[in-house]
């Protein structure tokens, strides 16, 4: 998958949707960590953080 920045993501949020749309994928980074993956539905993926002990996404 194409990583790109929490910049590019909101400066070219059409074209990007677009090309999730045609069956891309993108790693979102912030300050050159990777935060997300962003994949089209429909697309199996398993994404697992091996940084966190519970399933809460806010980690409580």
């Amino acid at each position: 998958m194409k990583h790109i920045t929490q910049h590019e993501l909101l400066e070219d949020f059409p074209a990007i949707m677009r090309a999730i749309e045609n069956g891309a994928g993108f790693v979102i980074t912030r300050d050159g960590i990777p935060i997300v993956d962003i994949i089209p539905l429909g697309r199996t993926e398993v994404v697992v953080d091996r940084n966190t002990s519970n399933n809460s996404i806010f980690g409580s």
